[in-house]
Formats: C-alpha cells, sequence, structure tokens
C-alpha cells in the first residue's frame, strides 16, 4: 500500500478534542448488528508494507489564544508487517522537515494489539523551540527569541508505568526575554547533556554543560 503526496489538516477543539475523533461513531449511535450465522473465525488483517511520501500535515490548536500551529513537511513514513495479531512487532520508520525549520527521524517498532507498546530512536536536529511559544505564553509573560533543540533520543513505551526516555540533547543560542521591560531574561550560548534517563524512578542528568549563561535576577523592596 503506497500513498503519494497527500495531504492532512488537524486542529484541537476549543473543548481539547481532535477534530478527526469526530469521524468515529459515538457509542449511543445506532448500528446494524452483523448476522451472527456468517462469522465463523475472528477476522485477520495483514497488509506486507503501508508508506506514505512526501506528506505534509498541518496541525493547530484552537483550545489556546493565540492558536498553536505545526506544519510538517516532506513527511515519509513506512510501517512493515502490519498485522492485527496479538504481541506482532510492526517495524516503523519516519522522517520530516517542519514549516519553520529543523528535522526529525524515528526509527523502532510498535505492537497495537493486545496493548499498544513502541521501543524507538529519536533523532531531532534544529528544531526551533519558539514552536513553543503560544504555549508558553499562557502562563508567563517571556518570548522565545531564539533556540533551537537538537537530540538523540531512545524510547520504550508500554504503558503509564512503563515508560522511558533517555539520550543526548543541546539546545543552542538561545535566548528569551522578559515581554513586560522589554529585556533579556535567561540566555546561553549552548547547553548540552550527554545523558539524561526519564522513567517512572524520576530523571537523571549525568552532566549539564553550559557556554556563556546568563540570567536577570531582580529582588524588589518587599523582597519578592
Amino acid at each position: 500500500l503506497e500513498i503519494q503526496n497527500p495531504r492532512l489538516t488537524a486542529w484541537v477543539n476549543e473543548d481539547a478534542s481532535i477534530s478527526f475523533m469526530e469521524l468515529i461513531p459515538q457509542a449511543n449511535e445506532v448500528t446494524v448488528p452483523p448476522d451472527s450465522a456468517s462469522i465463523t473465525l475472528p477476522w485477520r488483517l495483514g497488509i506486507g508494507e503501508a508508506v506514505l511520501e512526501n506528506s505534509s500535515l498541518a496541525l493547530t490548536d484552537r483550545s489556546i489564544r493565540p492558536n498553536a500551529a505545526i506544519n510538517l513537511t516532506q513527511l515519509n513514513a513506512s510501517l512493515a508487517g502490519i498485522s492485527n495479531g496479538k504481541d506482532i512487532p510492526i517495524p516503523v520508520e519516519l522522517s520530516g522537515k517542519l514549516a519553520t525549520g529543523g528535522t526529525y527521524s524515528v526509527a523502532g517498532n510498535l505492537v497495537i494489539l493486545p496493548q499498544f507498546s513502541i521501543t524507538a530512536d529519536l533523532v531531532t536536529e534544529a528544531i526551533p523551540l519558539s514552536l513553543g511559544q503560544a504555549y508558553v505564553q499562557q502562563f508567563a509573560h517571556v518570548a522565545i527569541e531564539r533556540g533551537v533543540l537538537s537530540s538523540t533520543l531512545q524510547l520504550s513505551y508500554s504503558g503509564e508505568q512503563n515508560f522511558e526516555l533517555g539520550g543526548s540533547l543541546a539546545i543552542p543560542d538561545l535566548e528569551i526575554t522578559d515581554t513586560l521591560k522589554n529585556e533579556k531574561l535567561l540566555a546561553w550560548e549552548q547547553l548540552e547533556t550527554d545523558r539524561f534517563d526519564l522513567g517512572a524512578k524520576g530523571l537523571h542528568i549525568s552532566q549539564l554543560q553550559f557556554a556563556k549563561p546568563y540570567m536577570r535576577f531582580v529582588i524588589n523592596e518587599d523582597m519578592t
């Protein structure tokens, strides 16, 4: 199965529901029961390979003001050995770019039934931190002026109690400003960590390295 140049638009509504979920019938909708006489064995699904080439995805979060938007371009994805059998690993590869700059890739295995799980390697290169500006300004008067994220990560997930994320990351050329006073608040030339591990036991960071960090810290007359 191969699909070329697909275009998809999705959004999060103001009530935090996802747009394409509206296409799924509700539990109280009338459905026609199948003919029990025609059912002999549970149905099986098998697809040798599914491929998406040069896809694009436009995502909008309408639950916040102003809306947040992420546009993915040159999105390529492949899944091999797709099956509805139990505990069958499905190799998956995904890569692409963001319209605002930066690239990403994912390679690993996922299991759909009976419980979703995934193990994968994730790589990001120069993803702009400004993508999170719409969310940051919901609770702080700050602006992300500069900064990108590059990372090499390993992900393992098989339920809320079995989540692990580890790897290394770098954030160069960060600058965050105070939008009330229009002054630089936080900045550095480079931040790197050679290894971090996040899981059920918490977060462990082996080492953080800063180059030319800057932070503005003010104590007011009332000691706040």
